[in-house]
Formats: C-alpha cells, sequence, structure tokens
C-alpha cells in the first residue's frame, strides 16, 4: 500500500459515513410521515404497523453501521495523525493533515501555507516521499 493509499482510507470511511448519516435522516423522515399519516384515522390492517417495522428495523441497522464508521474513524484517524507526527518536516504534515484528514482542496491548502498551487503540489509529493519510508520501517501495509 502507498502512502497515498494509506491516507485516503480515512476520506473513505468518511464518505461511507455521510452516505449511511443521509440514510439515516431519510429513513427518519419516512417513518414521520407513515406515523402523521396514521395517527389521524384507525385501520384495521397491520400493513402500516409492517411498514413501521421495517422502517424501524432499518433505522436501527443503519445507525449500528453508523456507529461502527465512527468508531472506525476515530481510530483511524487517531493513527494517521500518530504516524504524521513522525515527519520530520512541518510542512509536511500541515499539507498531508490538510488534504487528507481535514480533506481541503488544494487551493484552500496554498491559501492556508501561503504557497502557490504549484509549490504545494511539490510539498504534498515530498511529504508523501518521506512518509512511504516511515510507514515501510514501521511494517505498516
Amino acid at each position: 500500500m502507498t502512502a497515498k493509499e494509506y491516507l485516503k482510507q480515512y476520506k473513505e470511511i468518511e464518505v461511507k459515513l455521510s452516505l449511511i448519516e443521509d440514510e439515516i435522516i431519510n429513513y427518519e423522515t419516512m417513518a414521520g410521515h407513515i406515523t402523521t399519516a396514521t395517527d389521524s384515522v384507525i385501520v384495521q390492517s397491520s400493513k402500516t404497523i409492517d411498514r413501521i417495522g421495517d422502517i424501524a428495523a432499518n433505522l436501527a441497522d443503519l445507525k449500528l453501521e453508523a456507529m461502527e464508521y465512527r468508531s472506525r474513524l476515530i481510530t483511524q484517524r487517531a493513527e494517521i495523525t500518530k504516524i504524521l507526527c513522525k515527519l520530520k518536516d512541518a510542512r509536511f504534515i500541515t499539507v498531508l493533515y490538510l488534504r487528507y484528514i481535514k480533506l481541503k482542496t488544494w487551493e484552500q491548502i496554498s491559501v492556508e501555507i501561503g504557497h502557490y498551487l504549484r509549490h504545494t503540489h511539490r510539498i504534498h509529493g515530498k511529504a508523501l516521499q518521506e512518509l512511504e519510508k516511515i510507514l515501510i520501517k514501521d511494517g505498516i501495509e
């Protein structure tokens, strides 16, 4: 695994968590609409109850999955931060942290560190090379 692939794992987890959180909101909205629609009418059918039960079960599963992703995200972030702190150059740490943990754009990073975009890319490339050496030394694959 390259240094870049290692760092991108965080974003992958973040994207999946975001997707699940969006689905949780959708299920909660659906559940609210179903219960609102049935509150005013007394029905002798169990179809509505089954739909509410299905939505509640799916919602519970999604919330559990979101908790697992949050836990993975926290663990991954701590691990990456610990590895980044092994870099000797503060510019390397800053660029990699902003790009892969804070998920900032190249333009935002350039402004924040006070360098032209092209130089920011050079710093990034050198930072990845140094990080690669650390990952190999630490046996992280």
